[in-house]
C-alpha cells in the first residue's frame, strides 16, 4: 500500500496531535520513520514508579515454543516506497506473535503490523529462567538416579560374591 507515501515530497510531517513522520505522510505514533534508523545508544522508560498492576509472566517457555524465528527478504519490489533493505533479515512474523503476545504488536494507520522486539526480551528472560529451573530439576533427578545406581551396583556385587562363594563350595 503506497497510500501513506504516495506524495513523497514531504520528507518530514508533524501532525496536530504531535505524531511526527520522517518520509511518512500519515504517522501513527509519536515518531514514525520510513526506512532504517541508526543510533549509538538508547533506552526505554522502565521505572517502577511509573508502573501499576505488575504481574510476573507465566508459562513463557511454552509460549515461546509457539513462536518461530525466521529469515526473510523484504518485498522491496512490491513496496518501493518503504525503503526496505535488500539484505537478508532475521526476525519473527507479527501476525504469529500477535496470537501469543498481542501486547507486543502495534497496528499502524494503514493496517500494517509492527513488533516490539525490545519487550520480547522480558519474555525470553523468563523463559530462560523457567528452562534453568527445569535443567536444575533434571540435574537433581540424575544425581539421585546415579546414587541409586551406585547402591544397586554394590548390592549386585555382594549378591554375585555370595552366589560365587556358594557355588564354589
Amino acid at each position: 500500500n503506497g497510500e501513506d507515501n504516495a506524495n513523497r515530497s514531504n520528507a518530514m510531517v508533524v501532525l496536530k496531535n504531535g505524531n511526527t513522520g520522517i518520509d511518512r505522510n500519515n504517522p501513527s505514533v509519536k515518531l514514525d520513520v520510513n526506512g532504517a534508523v541508526n543510533c549509538t545508544g538508547g533506552s526505554c522508560s522502565s521505572d517502577l514508579r511509573w508502573k501499576k498492576d505488575i504481574q510476573p509472566l507465566q508459562n513463557t517457555l511454552a509460549d515461546i515454543q509457539k513462536l518461530r524465528g525466521v529469515s526473510y527478504y523484504w518485498r522491496t519490489e512490491s513496496f518501493p516506497d518503504k525503503d526496505f533493505e535488500d539484505e537478508k533479515q532475521i526476525g519473527v512474523i507479527a501476525q504469529e506473535v500477535e496470537k501469543v503476545y498481542p501486547e507486543l504488536i502495534k497496528t499502524d494507520n494503514e493496517g500494517y503490523k509492527s513488533m516490539d522486539y525490545m519487550s520480547l526480551t522480558a519474555v525470553l528472560l523468563e523463559a530462560v529462567k523457567e528452562q534453568q529451573t527445569e535443567i536444575e530439576d533434571l540435574k537433581n533427578q540424575l544425581a539421585q538416579q546415579s546414587t541409586t545406581n551406585e547402591d544397586l551396583q554394590k548390592r549386585l556385587e555382594k549378591i554375585e560374591a555370595l552366589l560365587s562363594a556358594t557355588t564354589q563350595k
